[in-house]
């Protein structure tokens, strides 16, 4: 637990992310009761009140905001709170928040920012990052602390989505007004989930004005011109580009007149809790937003107030955010990270299958099992004649849950569907004495990291029992005689469609012949050879006039046992349930 989240928890209340749209990068999360943080699936998808959101290009300051939230509604007439990792950086943006608040737009000339789009990284560096446009302006001051005000615009959205900020250093500024631009959006997003998962309280946008205005905000050129008394555009480069100190800003504040003082909420090793006072030592106001478009039409980018979300009411389904607590794929998450390929390939070997040695290159192209001494070997003989759907047809047809007569399956269709989908169909030179048998569905490498294996029940001609496709001899090779789809059956969550089925296909990695090459992304390399290797099953057997049912709900360590692999070098990873196509019914199953 994070220590802003450890805060949040101290006050009673919890943290749940929220879905963030790819083109829109960043965090954002809702502040939720403590009943609602834990993440467990919640079947009944019970309602959540939310209670607070934020919103930022890094998770760190979501959660910052969020702990101050949870400040803001536990501390009664709190408003000015902020939390940090230490009292002083608490105490500067809760400084910055109550100037933010005491500013009035209209006041003085809006001047548009240019060149801050590369001072800042990360996902609102190009306007293009949001599927619209977004602008930045420099609109005066408050005590001498820059005002910067942004306003996103979506592609195919009327609205605008405008936010403020304060910062001495102004690309602190544009950073933390983009950051509530993205609040407002993570606002709008979740408005429109409410209503459209629950109607009854459609009319919630009506119980909280000021939210709603903040949503939107007027960009100043959309109108074809400049708001009156504007002063052009101004360069980032040409301005103040540090932050404050909380003594150097305390000090300019009170050359202004105003007196700063702070309290602190709470206060650890890692965490700050701190709410501040200006002027006499009354809480600093909310500052007064303008009544929506100025009534003379002058372009102003406003109303700049934030999204209300205690006077909006929000509510969300439970899995809004599809939570889950992080360490139950912590395993998953560290897999990818290590299998990514870094700058210039430079964390795989440097591999050219024409510089090996004669050997290598003909161990390369043995991509394959072989039982040849097994007791029962059966040629696969495709029926050149097969009568095989078009490829339209097909595909608007295919169906997982198409019905299964429980009959029999022809040994010409199998073949055909097995020759079609991991058949040898062609050679590819890897030097003057070598060829690397090429097959329909591509791998990684051409190394072929996958083997299939088959349960066949009834199969017209084929004793039962489990067998190997030897993808080179085109045989069957009986693998073990004593095993049933029955005892399949009960390592599957759909027992009894395993039982329909006539013959059912186990995809087997062989791990060691991509992990060799390709290190740690060697079995996300299986995966994908895995999958391209089902399509290809599923489809061709579908234009065969089978049923074939992709299934991942099985108990891995029971399959590894049933083919006789040990799960780590070698490894089931998939099944595709095989038979006869029955009539479908009216009603399809997804």
């Amino acid at each position: 637990m994070t220590p802003a989240a450890r805060c949040v928890a101290a006050l009673g209340l919890a943290v749940r992310d929220l879905p963030v749209p790819l083109y829109r990068a960043g965090h954002a999360a809702a502040l939720v009761p403590a009943a609602h943080g834990g993440g467990d699936l919640d079947l009944h998808g019970h309602p959540v009140p939310v209670l607070e959101v934020a919103a930022a290009a890094d998770a760190g300051t979501v959660g910052w905001d969020l702990a101050a939230a949870a400040a803001r509604l536990r501390t009664p007439g709190a408003d000015a709170v902020a939390a940090a990792g230490d009292v002083d950086a608490a105490v500067v943006r809760a400084l910055y928040r109550a100037l933010a608040r005491r500013f009035a737009p209209g006041a003085g000339p809006v001047r548009r920012l240019t060149g801050w789009e590369p001072a800042l990284p990360g996902p609102w560096r190009h306007p293009a990052d949001v599927a619209g446009s977004v602008a930045c302006y420099l609109l005066g001051d408050v005590c001498g602390v820059p005002v910067v005000g942004a306003v996103a615009r979506l592609d195919g959205d009327p609205r605008g989505y405008a936010a403020l900020a304060c910062d001495l250093g102004v690309p602190g500024a544009v950073a933390a007004a983009l950051d509530g631009v993205r609040r407002a959006l993570a606002v709008a997003d979740l408005t429109r989930t409410d209503r459209n998962d629950h109607t009854d309280r459609a009319d919630h946008a009506d119980r909280g004005t000021r939210g709603d205005r903040g949503a939107r905000g007027e960009d100043p050129t959309a109108r074809g011109r400049a708001a009156p008394g504007a002063a052009g555009e101004v360069d980032l480069g040409g301005l103040r580009q540090d932050g404050a100190d909380r003594a150097e800003l305390g000090d300019l504040l009170r050359r202004h007149g105003l007196r700063p003082s702070a309290r602190v909420l709470r206060a650890a090793d890692d965490a700050a809790l701190v709410q501040v006072r200006l002027d006499d030592g009354a809480p600093t106001p909310c500052r007064p937003g303008p009544p929506g478009r100025h009534a003379d039409g002058d372009g102003q980018p406003g109303p700049w107030d934030e999204p209300d979300v205690p006077a909006l009411r929000l509510t969300a389904p439970t899995q809004l955010s599809l939570a889950f607590a992080g360490s139950r794929v912590a395993a998953g998450r560290t897999y990818h990270e290590h299998s990514k390929v870094r700058a210039a390939f430079g964390t795989l070997p440097r591999v050219d299958i024409r510089d090996m040695g004669r050997p290598t290159r003909l161990l390369i192209g043995r991509a394959y099992r072989d039982f040849r001494h097994a007791r029962l070997r059966y040629r696969l003989r495709p029926d050149p004649d097969l009568p095989v759907r078009g490829l339209r047809e097909t595909i608007l047809r295919r169906r997982s849950w198409t019905p299964m007569t429980g009959g029999s399956i022809d040994r010409a269709a199998l073949a055909g569907v097995l020759h079609l989908t991991y058949g040898v169909t062609g050679a590819g030179a890897t030097g003057d004495d070598v060829t690397l048998p090429l097959r329909a569905t591509p791998a990684a490498g051409g190394l072929y990291a996958v083997d299939l294996f088959l349960l066949v029940e009834r199969v017209e001609g084929v004793a039962p029992g489990l067998y190997y496709f030897h993808p080179a001899a085109g045989e069957l090779q009986l693998v073990r005689s004593d095993v049933r789809l029955a005892d399949l059956a009960g390592a599957t969550g759909y027992g009894a469609r395993v039982t329909q089925a006539a013959a059912v296909v186990v995809y087997v990695a062989a791990l060691r012949r991509t992990q060799w090459k390709y290190w740690e992304r060697g079995y996300r390399m299986a995966l994908l050879d895995c999958g391209h290797l089902a399509q290809s099953v599923v489809l061709t057997a579908n234009a065969a006039g089978l049923a074939a049912h992709p299934m991942v709900a099985f108990v891995d360590d029971d399959l590894n046992r049933l083919v006789g692999v040990d799960g780590v070098d070698d490894a089931a990873l998939y099944l595709t349930l095989l038979g006869p196509a029955g009539t479908p019914a009216r009603k399809e199953n997804p």
